[in-house]
């Protein structure tokens, strides 16, 4: 490989190539480090133009396009905006299947993007087939990645294997395979999943974390209904459905919460998917925050309490 022969030519207006030719100068091994340099280096460029003769890239991250920047403001530093966020990055509202794992998303705290499963496609690999989102602003709070880059908006889970009979998916997030670095230590995190038969809540589970490359020795990380407690991002709009079903066939003109014939309603549904849940494993955490959901659905139904992060 000849690195001084690395070069590319600049769109013009319309998305075609242009006259101008950029060629590196330095900072490019593409035999000793064929991923690109390090984090912090710096390399050089050349053009054919006067105007832009010299150009310095210094790299700040590996990996996947990092999420975009959030920029906080207001009186208490409680409002914020994205910067960067582009038509391919954007955050469509989240929809409720109920016959697949595949199409739903999952969340703790009410948010998406706060480490929220996406499972995009069975067939599907790298980002369209599942991965995480780090996109919400307060993952802004957590650490980066041990060589100082930013965590990615979005990463892919490798070694996915789903089976639709348990309900289990199972897959890998690769640490440093994929980015060439760890993240506090791991290397890789395994994880499992088990979702209840209407695909509300993640019901049982586990993380495991690597922290030597290639050993077999993991550490239990985390527990799905003890530490991770985790819910269909679209289960609020599948509530007010059902909700709405039982007050066509029950006739009732009546808003929620406002007569006594919809909270029989609401305790009736919350009882049977209780039961339900409680019945199938879930753990008393997991069946609290679904119903705080379902609650949410009743009380204020033109409100949705879910950050879609949009």
């Amino acid at each position: 490989v000849d690195n001084l022969k690395i070069s590319f030519r600049w769109p013009n207006g319309f998305g075609e190539a242009s006259g101008t030719i950029q060629h590196v100068v330095s900072g490019v091994d593409l035999v000793a480090k064929p991923n690109g340099p390090d984090i912090g280096s710096v390399i050089e460029w050349e053009t054919n133009t006067r105007a832009k003769h010299r150009i310095q890239w210094i790299r700040e991250t590996i990996g996947d396009i990092p999420p975009p920047t959030t920029q906080w403001f207001g009186p208490t530093g409680l409002f914020y905006r994205r910067l960067g966020l582009t038509e391919d990055e954007s955050v469509s509202r989240p929809q409720y299947h109920t016959e697949s794992i595949w199409g739903n998303v999952f969340i703790q705290s009410f948010r998406v993007g706060l480490a929220s499963y996406h499972f995009i496609n069975e067939g599907g690999t790298e980002l369209d087939g599942a991965y995480i989102s780090y996109e919400n602003p307060l993952c802004s709070n957590w650490p980066p990645l041990d060589n100082g880059s930013t965590v990615p908006g979005r990463v892919p889970f490798s070694n996915i294997e789903w089976d639709p009979s348990t309900r289990i998916f199972q897959g890998t997030i690769e640490w440093e395979n994929r980015y060439e670095t760890t993240w506090q230590g791991c290397t890789k995190w395994r994880y499992k999943m088990v979702f209840d038969t209407e695909y509300i809540c993640i019901l049982s589970g586990s993380v495991k974390s690597s922290h030597e490359i290639g050993s077999t020795v993991e550490r239990d990380m985390s527990t799905f209904g003890e530490g991770l407690i985790y819910a269909n991002a679209a289960c609020v709009d599948k509530f007010s459905a059902l909700l709405m079903s039982r007050e066509a066939q029950n006739d009732s003109l009546a808003q929620p919460m406002n007569d006594t014939e919809t909270r029989n309603q609401y305790r009736s549904l919350s009882n049977d998917l209780r039961q339900r849940l409680n019945i199938e494993g879930a753990s008393a955490d997991s069946i609290s925050m679904v119903d705080r959901l379902l609650a949410s659905a009743v009380i204020r139904p033109s409100r949705n309490p879910i950050d879609f992060n949009a």
